[in-house]
């Protein structure tokens, strides 16, 4: 069973009904359901992989400035204490 956001509704009307020559054929639609779950999940991958990346590239940046910080400004003032 898909999720509602997982399908997509597609109707079709032929053309020769939309000029309404043949009686009672404008009101003749054919729907169908389509299966997108495999956009849903390519999207929930590159999410997943966003997620990822960012926490990689702020994990990267906290050590940088972590040691930066560290020989910088508190073992300067270690040396003065």
């Amino acid at each position: 069973m898909l999720r509602y956001d997982e399908m997509s509704l597609v109707t079709f009307t032929p053309s020769f009904c939309q000029t309404k020559f043949i009686k009672g054929c404008e009101y003749l639609v054919s729907y169908a359901r389509i299966d997108m779950s495999y956009i849903k999940r390519n999207e929930a991958i590159w999410n997943f992989a966003t997620t990822l990346f960012t926490i990689v590239f702020l994990s990267a940046f906290f050590i940088i400035f972590n040691r930066d910080t560290e020989n910088g400004v508190v073992k300067p003032i270690k040396k003065v204490v």
